[in-house]
C-alpha cells in the first residue's frame, strides 16, 4: 500500500537520477584549489632543489677535480695537441727545398748543356764591336770591316795587330780573310748575319771542308773563350790560316755550293 502524495512512477526515478549526476558533476567542478592533485611544477622545483650543491660543497669538488690525475691528463694532453697546432708545416718547407733544389739542377744542366753543344757544333755567337786602330788618327772597327769585307785589304790591319801583341785580334782578322777568299772563290755565300754553322754547312761537299773545320774551331776557341794568346801560340797557329788561305787562293774553283 503506498504512502499518501509519494509519486512512485518510472519517469519520476529517471527524473532522480539525472538530479543526482548534475549534483556530483557541479561539486566536482567547484572543489577548492590546493585540494587533490599538486601543481604540475612543484616536483620539478622540489626535484631541482635537492640536487643543487652549496658553493662550498661546489668549491671541494672542484679542488678534487682539479687534483685528480685524471684531470691532469687530460689537461696534459690538450696541451700537447696545441703544440702540435702551433708548430710549423716541417713537411711542406722540406718539399720546397727539395723543389728549389731540382730547379737549380735542372738549370745548370741546360748551361752546362748549351757549352757543350756549342763548343762541339761550332755555334758562333755575335762578337763585342771591338775597334781596330790604325796609324794616325783613323779608327776602323770590325763591324765596318764586315760591311765592307771585299773591299778592305786586311794584311794591313793583320801585321798592325801583330805588332801591337793583339794576337786574339790577328787571328780573328786571319779568319775573317779566309772567308772572303772562300766566298771569291764561289765555295761560300758571304753575308754579314751568318754564322760559322751556316758557312760550314755550305762547305759540306768541299774538298776544303776539314781544313775551314780546324780554323773555325781555332778561331772560336781563341775569339769566344776568351783566351788570351801569346806570341808563342799564335806563331803555332798562324801558319794554318796562311797555309789554307793560300791553298783556296791557287785553285780554280767555280762551283757554287
Amino acid at each position: 500500500m503506498r504512502e499518501k502524495g509519494y509519486i512512485s512512477t518510472p519517469k519520476a526515478q529517471l527524473i532522480r537520477q539525472i538530479l543526482l549526476l548534475v549534483l556530483v558533476c557541479t561539486l566536482n567542478f567547484v572543489r577548492a584549489p590546493g585540494q587533490g592533485s599538486p601543481a604540475p611544477n612543484s616536483y620539478l622545483q622540489e626535484e631541482k632543489s635537492t640536487n643543487l650543491l652549496s658553493d662550498k660543497e661546489w668549491e671541494d669538488w672542484s679542488k678534487k677535480r682539479d687534483n685528480s690525475k685524471y684531470w691532469k691528463d687530460i689537461q696534459e694532453a690538450k696541451r700537447e695537441a696545441k703544440k702540435e697546432e702551433d708548430k710549423p708545416d716541417k713537411g711542406l718547407n722540406t718539399n720546397l727545398i727539395k723543389a728549389l733544389a731540382t730547379f737549380l739542377l735542372i738549370v745548370i744542366g741546360i748551361i752546362v748543356a748549351f757549352f757543350v753543344v756549342r763548343q762541339l757544333m761550332g755555334l758562333q755567337l755575335r762578337p763585342r764591336n771591338r775597334k781596330i786602330k790604325r796609324q794616325g788618327d783613323l779608327t776602323i772597327n770590325l763591324e765596318e770591316i764586315e760591311d765592307k769585307l771585299e773591299e778592305v785589304v786586311l794584311e794591313d790591319f793583320i801585321q798592325e795587330a801583330i805588332r801591337n801583341e793583339n794576337f786574339a785580334l790577328a787571328i780573328r782578322l786571319y779568319y775573317l780573310e779566309a772567308l772572303k777568299t772562300l766566298s771569291q772563290q764561289k765555295q761560300i755565300s758571304w753575308k754579314k748575319d751568318k754564322t760559322n754553322r751556316d758557312y760550314l754547312f755550305e762547305m759540306r761537299n768541299s774538298e776544303f771542308y776539314l781544313p775551314f773545320q780546324k780554323i773555325t774551331r781555332l778561331f772560336e776557341r781563341v775569339w769566344y773563350g776568351n783566351r788570351s794568346i801569346d806570341a808563342a801560340i799564335f806563331y803555332d797557329i798562324a801558319p794554318t790560316y796562311q797555309k789554307f788561305i793560300a791553298d783556296v787562293s791557287a785553285q780554280n774553283l767555280t762551283t757554287t755550293p
